[in-house]
């Protein structure tokens, strides 16, 4: 297995700087003496061979936690992906029921308003038209309920995401990628 160069000149400094400091302490003990397969060439490239697996290793457990780490974001955006459609479907609902309720409201306020036209007297006339008043206030803010709900559906809709199709992201200048 060759090892890149760097890793065998380092493993060969270290086993010969160490050397010098060994020498200056004085004679080594029995248990701290290199073998005799550690000295030499042979005892060099060895160690660098160690230090490359050792390397090769530590690569490998960065890889695999850099993955689960990777996997855990993209768990975590498919969560929220699924609760931004929940969301979007939710408000596109509320935004039909509050068009219903105003649909109905114009109905009443059509009917207050013949109510008004077909009053005979000022008693009548006065308590139609403080219906059709009524009615209308009520209006208003179901349309200012209904903006505010279309408002969050399409900041729902946002939310949700785009799909892009995997032969887009593969080449964005394929036919019908933009």
């Amino acid at each position: 297995m060759k090892q890149p160069l760097v890793l065998v000149i380092c493993a060969w400094l270290a086993a010969c700087g160490g050397e010098k400091d060994d020498a200056a302490k004085g004679p080594a003990k029995p248990a701290e003496q290199p073998a005799a397969s550690d000295k030499g060439v042979d005892g060099v490239v060895r160690r660098a061979e160690e230090l490359g697996d050792r390397a090769q290793a530590a690569a490998k457990d960065v890889g695999t936690a850099a993955r689960a780490v990777a996997e855990a974001q993209a768990a975590k955006a498919a969560q929220l992906a699924t609760e931004a459609v929940k969301d979007a479907a939710g408000a596109q609902e509320k935004v039909m029921q509050l068009e219903k309720t105003a649909a109905d409201m114009m109905e009443k306020i059509n009917g207050a308003i013949t109510a008004v036209e077909a009053a005979q007297s000022d008693a009548d006339r006065t308590a139609a038209k403080a219906k059709l008043i009524a009615l209308q206030a009520e209006q208003a803010a179901m349309q200012v309920a209904i903006a505010a709900a279309k408002a969050a559906a399409a900041k729902a809709a946002r939310l949700k995401g785009v799909k892009i199709s995997p032969e887009c992201l593969d080449n964005p200048l394929a036919k019908g990628c933009s």
